[in-house]
């Protein structure tokens, strides 16, 4: 397993990975690229094709729901390229959200790992969670 610092925050981030075996996708090039640096990378994107600031946390928020529906569809066929490249194209869509409504993604998923961290339990096999 990889640990990884997030520029976003000052405390250590971390974010394990576990090695890809099997190669079922394409390892990153550069393995200390954080979530953090790819948000930055993506808000840029969005700010050079003038999507942010022209475009809507709701026409946005449609689009992410849109991409969680190709997900949905790419995982009943097992496809994993359109798996990834939905989970991908989901994230891009946040992302952009978030820039819109002044937040950053990055944080967002730190407060709420904050608000989960503590909880007891385990989920059953028949997809019910018992709480401790």
């Amino acid at each position: 397993m990889r640990t990884f610092k997030s520029k976003a925050n000052p405390k250590l981030h971390q974010l394990r990975w576990k090695n890809n075996q099997r190669g079922e996708y394409p390892p990153r090039k550069n393995c200390m690229t954080t979530y953090a640096m790819v948000e930055i990378d993506i808000v840029r994107w969005a700010e050079a094709r003038k999507i942010v600031p022209n475009s809507t946390p709701e026409t946005q928020l449609l689009k992410a729901v849109s991409e969680i529906g190709e997900l949905a569809d790419a995982t009943i066929k097992e496809n994993r390229e359109d798996i990834v490249d939905a989970v991908g194209d989901t994230m891009v869509c946040l992302i952009i959200y978030c820039a819109l409504q002044n937040l950053n993604l990055v944080d967002c998923m730190e407060v709420a790992y904050d608000a989960i961290k503590n909880r007891k339990g385990t989920l059953r096999e028949n997809g019910v969670f018992v709480k401790a």
